[in-house]
């Protein structure tokens, strides 16, 4: 008898199909038994069928079983994967929606802010009940909680956290040769989906490396770590990315179906990685790829590599895509937003002239959050400028922008949301930023009640 596994949230469509495939390759769980769990009958009966079928493609000796009794499926379990969400889907945008009504905006709203303390009310009691009942009917199993690739994600936050610190104290930061050599064997795996390749490939965002470190931020050392660990990834591993590139070409008419879509993802990632070494031939291919692209999604990925490098090949790319796409407003706003992000000095007097652009209407507020917006909440270095700059010019434009739409402006403020955990400098800068628009007469209700909790948060 081989080992047995069972999956708590055995209905997930996400989470089993993967997990599933892993199992069919692994010689560990040949002979073995797979036995899904979930309290959605109908779900977890679609998940068993798809499984069985999967594994009969294969030929493997390995048997799969549902059930909907937690502490039966856990008995003589060799391992307990828990892939739960509690509440689904509507629970999720209820996470998203309420905090939102008060301006706290969260990323995916899963594990971090008021959304990620919900979920947990929600999931903590689900997973004590599953250590319980491993504990009294498995209790030698080990117990996974499975998410995206998290050791390896785990492992760059690591690296990235140690080079942020050492950046900031002068010295240089260090490629980790760990990390570089499991980068590099999951981009060799042929057997792995390319759509998790793709996700392991990308390090934690800026963003995220930000909450990590928790307080006295500086957004330029925390771009330049993780800038340098892209460059590393695509200096150590040019040949099997340039590879990749060349094999995740989809061949013949656009598909949107999953594997032509995973492809296109990993596809795109490569071209990002060879690019950031600034070396001219991964330039020359982002500019024939933006060219040559038969579908939208290639060309903004090789637009948005561009728009990372000052070369001429990036302002022919820009005005090329502006003339190929003037009168489609939804592209156009893409077009703003790819030059608001671009994390050069250049780019506060660049989204300033783009403000006075015939594509650009302060009446237009997904214009407004295409480029204003951008600028404010995904260019982290240019916003966070440590002269201040950034936020005295977000600050204008909300005041500007205040008596002809409130609501918009309120949303541009929650930009300055995570001022305390700025290093000194900046950290003076955004509160004084703050306390002038809150001090402005006449101020709207809802940029007041905004800029006033932001101040107030402790």
């Amino acid at each position: 008898m081989g080992n047995k596994v069972t999956i708590i949230g055995g209905g997930s469509s996400i989470f089993v199909p993967a997990l599933i495939r892993g199992f069919i390759r692994s010689p560990i769980m040949d002979g073995g038994l797979v036995t899904l769990m979930d309290v959605n009958e109908s779900r977890v009966r679609v998940m068993e069928a798809l499984a069985q079928r999967l594994i009969d493609s294969e030929g493997v000796d390995l048997a799969v079983e549902h059930t909907l009794d937690q502490r039966a499926s856990l008995r003589d379990a060799d391992y307990v994967i828990v892939a739960i969400s509690v509440g689904g889907i509507a629970a999720w945008e209820r996470d998203i929606e309420i905090p939102g009504r008060y301006g706290v905006f969260g990323e995916v709203a899963d594990s971090t802010g008021p959304g990620g303390i919900m979920r947990a009310f929600r999931n903590v009691p689900v997973l004590a009940s599953v250590a319980r009942d491993v504990s009294e009917v498995a209790a030698d199993a080990w117990i996974f909680n499975y998410t995206n690739p998290a050791p390896v994600q785990s492992l760059a936050m690591t690296t990235l956290k140690a080079n942020v610190a050492a950046l900031r104290a002068g010295g240089a930061a260090r490629d980790d040769d760990g990390l570089m050599a499991a980068l590099g064997a999951i981009l060799k795996d042929a057997k792995l989906e390319p759509a998790f390749i793709a996700l392991t490939l990308s390090p934690p965002s800026e963003a995220d490396i930000a909450r990590e470190i928790g307080c006295d931020v500086d957004p330029d050392a925390v771009f330049a770590a993780r800038r340098k660990l892209r460059a590393a990834t695509g200096e150590r591993h040019g040949a099997a990315l340039a590879d990749t590139y060349e094999r995740m070409k989809n061949f013949g008419p656009y598909r949107p179906d999953a594997e032509s879509t995973g492809r296109r993802t990993l596809k795109n990632a490569c071209l990002d990685l060879l690019a950031i070494t600034e070396n001219d031939d991964a330039i020359a291919r982002a500019f024939a790829q933006y060219n040559g692209a038969d579908n939208m999604t290639d060309r903004m990925a090789a637009l948005e590599t561009l728009a990372q490098h000052d070369r001429p090949e990036r302002t022919t790319a820009f005005d090329d895509f502006y003339r190929r796409y003037a009168a489609d407003p939804l592209i156009i706003d893409k077009w703003l937003a790819l030059q608001a992000a671009i994390p050069e000095p250049a780019t506060l007097n660049r989204v300033r002239a783009l403000t006075n652009h015939p594509a650009f209407s302060v009446g237009n507020p997904n214009r407004v959050r295409a480029l204003i917006g951008s600028f404010a909440q995904v260019n982290h270095t240019q916003f966070n400028r440590r002269d201040g700059s950034g936020y005295d010019f977000v600050a204008d434009f909300v005041l500007m922008l205040d008596p002809k739409n409130p609501q918009v402006a309120a949303r541009l403020m929650g930009a300055f949301r995570s001022w305390r955990a700025l290093e000194a400098s900046r950290r003076a800068h955004a509160e004084a930023a703050l306390r002038r628009v809150v001090a402005t007469p006449a101020l709207s209700r809802d940029v007041h009640d905004i800029v006033a909790r932001t101040l107030a948060d402790s």
